[in-house]
């Protein structure tokens, strides 16, 4: 988790990240790419796609009124 934070905060390499937390290249990219892999099977859980125009109204209309 920690090589994912750093590779995505600072937006370097692989060789770059995995110079920083002290580990090869190799494990590195596995351990990101895994990370990666796994927050993006739980997206559906915590993001929520509006399915119909109604429920697209009702998102847009927040974020006008968010922003003022």
């Amino acid at each position: 988790v920690a090589c994912t934070r750093f590779h995505l905060v600072f937006s370097v390499g692989y060789r770059d990240t995995a110079a920083a937390m002290g580990v090869s290249e190799v494990w590195c990219n596995k351990a990101v790419n895994s990370t990666l892999r796994e927050l993006c099977s739980k997206c559906p859980e915590y993001v929520k796609v509006p399915q119909s125009a109604e429920e697209w109204e009702l998102t847009d209309g927040g974020f006008g009124r968010a922003k003022g």
